[in-house]
Order: structure tokens, then sequence, then C-alpha cells
């Protein structure tokens, strides 16, 4: 098996699905992030270590007359663009961390059932970015944690 493309940018990036959609936020940039659908589902091949080769072709179904693998390898460039997953580069190990057993989750309730699934998006939000940004977890030294300030903050 392939290894995958890309990862999660841990621990810069935390997310959590609730309810089919993925909130994801930046801890660096203080943006936080919005997946639905098609994007919901990369997102969850990610974090499976699937490789994008395998995502594209489980949307293929979901995503009549696109390119999927396009579409995929677009929408992964931007999230890459965001800082939200990083390459890998070709040493890694292709066995670690892959779901051999992966399929992509049903879409959401709150999607049309009947219509065919949109291409993925990226939801983008600043409006929070200074509050996030104030969070004095942002000036700690991670060798020594909490409450020891970084020397270059």
């Amino acid at each position: 098996m392939p290894s995958p493309d890309y990862r999660v940018n841990t621990p810069t990036v935390a997310a959590e699905t609730v309810d089919g959609e993925v909130l994801m936020i930046n801890l660096e940039s203080g943006n936080y992030y919005s997946l639905r659908d098609t994007a919901a589902a990369i997102w969850d091949g990610l974090e499976h270590g699937v490789p994008t080769v395998a995502i594209a072709a489980a949307l293929a179904e979901r995503l009549p007359g696109a390119d999927a693998a396009a579409l995929v390898d677009d929408f992964l460039a931007e999230l890459a663009t965001e800082h939200l997953v990083v390459h890998l580069d070709a040493t890694a190990d292709p066995g670690v961390g892959v779901d051999a057993m992966w399929t992509p989750p049903a879409p959401s309730a709150q999607s049309a059932p009947a219509a065919p699934a949109a291409p993925p998006m990226l939801e983008k939000f600043t409006d929070m970015q200074h509050l996030i940004l104030l969070d004095p977890v942002h000036e700690v030294d991670a060798a020594e944690g909490w409450p020891i300030q970084r020397s270059d903050a």
C-alpha cells in the first residue's frame, strides 16, 4: 500500500467532528475552519492515514462527472497553504498509521441525500483570531510547559 501524502499538522491543529462537520483551529494563526460533506470525508481519511489516491477513489462515486483526484489534490493543497496539513516526504513508513479498511463517512443528515455531493470546500473564519492568539498558552515553552514563559515571547 502506498504511503499517505499528507498528515494532519499536529499539535498545531486541533479538530473535532460534530454531526458530520469537522471543526478545526490552527493554534498558531488563530484561524478556525469548518469542513462539511466531501471535505469532512477527506479530513477523516487524513486522520486515518489513508493515501490521497485511496481517498479520491472512495469519493469518486459521490462526485459523479468530476475529476475526484484533482479535486482532492487541490483541496489538500489548500489545507497545506493554511498549515492544517503537512506533506510527507518519500521516506515516510508506508505502513505506519494507515487504516486499510477505511471508508469515507456517509454524508451528514444536514445535506440533501438525493443531490450529488459538493466539491470539497474549506470555510475559514478569522473573526476570533485576536482572542485566540491572546491565550497565554502561546507563550509557553513546549519543553518546560506552563507557567514558564518562552524566552522569545
